[in-house]
Formats: C-alpha cells, structure tokens, sequence
C-alpha cells in the first residue's frame, strides 16, 4: 500500500506503508520474482509458477511480471513445515 502526499507544487509524493508485526520492528517488504525466488528456494522456475497457480503461494501479477512478498514466502514455508518426526 502507498500513502500520498501533495506538495506544494502540486506533484503527488508516494511512500508506501511499513506493515508491522507484534514479534518483530517495523521492516519493509521485500518481492522477489519468479525466477528469484527459485534460485533462493532451490526450486525450478515451473514449480514455483506451479504453486502461484494452484494458489499455494499467494502472488502480485502486475502486466506479465509476478511479485511474491517476503511475508507470503514465510507464510507458505510455515505451511509447509514437517510438525511430526516420526520415520515412515
């Protein structure tokens, strides 16, 4: 989200807006691409469109370009976490 400021020449100033959460200080979104993303996952480009698609992974489709925020990536890691240990 974008807050907006006239000046006084008239021009709009867009800054966006900080989200925060309660365990950590205030920090800025970060958005990787597709192909970003697969490189820092160590995914194939194809499985991470794969999980935009199946809507696993919650993106920004801006014209042809996907954005994934940083706190969508946690929250789908965090979905994915292995809760029991126990062997097969």
């Amino acid at each position: 989200m974008l807050t907006s400021k006239i000046l006084f020449n008239g021009l709009i100033e867009l800054k966006p807006i900080t989200k925060s959460n309660n365990m950590t200080e205030n920090r800025e979104e970060t958005y990787y691409g597709i192909k970003e993303l697969a490189s820092i996952l160590k995914l194939n480009y194809r499985t991470v469109l794969d999980l935009i698609v199946a809507g696993d992974l919650k993106a920004y489709r801006i014209g042809r370009v996907f954005r994934i925020s940083s706190i969508q990536v946690s929250r789908f890691l965090k979905s994915k976490e292995i809760k029991n240990t126990r062997s097969y």
